[in-house]
């Protein structure tokens, strides 16, 4: 008899045992999940803060765009004389190729492409390249129709922005012929269309660079050497618009005038 109530004594801590073996285990897992609950909740409240702190940041940044224009703007009303004009017509373009390369394009890089991308908020949503081309101008301060503009061919684009002495056409020519003639065009921000695509040639301080919403890896806004662009070496049409030399429409910049898109 005693021998069979050790034998039950036994199993009964035996039993309690593994049961604390048990409870423990869950007691560990559930320390482990809450925590990563913990984790998740305060992730989660603070992507939608970082988002809103990119683009409060981006808004500010257009908001700065704007007030130079005016000064800009005001500036030219008052100058006396053509070649005071003429200096701030330089100080403008210089002003627009600093501000769209060092202040706008790095808050795009990343952002998503897709085919009917329309976003106007760099890395939310996605965007298409026609519509990279026609929000970025817009920011800008060009007074631009966005959307219309975005769904036109590459060469409408230009045509609505440039004056044709201002437009060069290369068709059929080697990737190396069209770099070459690109490395010898004055310095400024320009406009390209491809066959099937269209973003911007920044050249200046040495920097030759196809700044785009890339329809192939990675699919986002990206920023190339010319030479080597997959897209823009690959492309058999190229019709190239500089925009910062084109002293009308940088007049229109200035006074904020309404830049319609032609349709042929």
């Amino acid at each position: 008899m005693l021998s069979k109530f050790n034998h039950f004594w036994q199993d009964r801590r035996f039993a309690n045992l593994q049961m604390g073996k048990w409870a423990n285990l869950l007691l560990l897992t559930t320390v482990i999940y809450c925590l990563l609950l913990s984790v998740n909740q305060l992730m989660a409240q603070q992507l939608p803060a970082d988002s809103s702190s990119a683009a409060t940041a981006y808004q500010d940044t257009l908001d700065v765009i704007e007030q130079q224009r005016r000064l800009f703007s005001e500036n030219y009303r008052q100058a006396s004389s053509d070649s005071a004009k003429t200096a701030i017509l330089s100080d403008v373009k210089s002003f627009l190729i600093n501000t769209i390369d060092r202040k706008l394009f790095p808050f795009w890089y990343g952002t998503p492409w897709t085919f009917e991308g329309h976003t106007t908020v760099p890395n939310q949503g996605s965007i298409a390249c026609g519509y990279f081309v026609s929000t970025l101008l817009e920011d800008l301060g060009f007074q631009v129709e966005r959307i219309r503009m975005a769904q036109q061919a590459s060469e409408l684009i230009i045509k609505s922005l440039c004056s044709e002495e201002n437009i060069r056409r290369f068709s059929n020519v080697s990737a190396e012929t069209f770099t070459a003639a690109m490395e010898n065009s004055p310095e400024g921000l320009y406009i390209v269309g491809l066959d099937m695509h269209t973003g911007f040639i920044l050249k200046y301080n040495d920097v030759l660079v196809f700044v785009h919403s890339s329809y192939l890896s990675p699919l986002t806004v990206v920023r190339e050497t010319v030479s080597t662009s997959e897209i823009l070496t690959g492309s058999r049409y190229r019709v190239v618009g500089n925009l910062s030399e084109d002293n009308t429409l940088l007049l229109k910049w200035l006074n904020r005038e309404e830049i319609p898109s032609r349709t042929n």
